[in-house]
């Protein structure tokens, strides 16, 4: 079937929340990697809002290294921030040194300073 991309992404999304391996199984099935890659990152996106630790590994573990993979790696840590900071933070650790680990501990210390602001007294 040739289904629009737009179309693809809503579906995988929607599959990413619902049915996780389901999901991952089809998207093992398309014909290019490219197609591979983008219904991963959309399925992956989905899924960090539900587990962003077990989408953490899933991330490492299927997408390849390079733009994919960092944009969900930047996804399931806005998520994982938000419900673990110390494991996400830990994470962010084991990331090769260079741009990338620079953008993830920025994201990182821009969620501290916004929530530091939000906690504090005022005078």
């Amino acid at each position: 079937h040739h289904l629009s991309q737009a179309i693809v992404d809503m579906i995988t999304e929607q599959w990413g929340k619902s049915d996780l391996p389901a999901a991952t199984a089809w998207v093992a099935g398309l014909p290019s990697s490219e197609a591979r890659e983008n219904a991963l990152l959309q399925i992956f996106t989905a899924h960090a809002e539900i587990d962003p630790a077990a989408t953490a590994v899933l991330v490492t573990q299927q997408l390849p290294p390079g733009a994919a993979q960092e944009e969900a790696a930047m996804t399931v840590l806005y998520h994982w921030l938000r419900v673990d900071e110390a494991a996400a933070a830990d994470w962010v650790k084991d990331f090769p040194k260079g741009e990338f680990r620079i953008r993830a501990e920025a994201e990182i210390q821009g969620f501290r300073s916004y929530h530091s602001k939000g906690s504090a007294t005022p005078p």
